[in-house]
């Protein structure tokens, strides 16, 4: 099976690219580590494969309209 053939398969399968189906299990754990744990935004770029903090940054506040660090005062501020 070819490249173009596996990603076209995979996105009418899933309904997402191959990309934004990773972006979206990778979100869903940075997503836990912010509610569930003190990790940096470094340490949690690096537990969920995103290459720099920064990258997290930009595609977390893609998906959720904020930052991954107003997301954690929002939560810390609803306690």
């Amino acid at each position: 099976m070819n490249k173009y053939h596996l990603c076209h398969t995979f996105k009418e399968i899933t309904g997402a690219t191959m990309l934004e189906y990773l972006n979206n299990v990778r979100l869903s754990k940075a997503h836990s580590l912010l509610m569930d744990t003190g990790y940096s935004m470094e340490e949690i770029a690096r537990e969920t494969g995103f290459s720099s903090s920064l990258n997290l940054s930009r595609v977390f506040k893609k998906a959720y309209g904020m930052a991954p660090t107003q997301f954690r005062k929002r939560k810390e501020s609803m306690r």
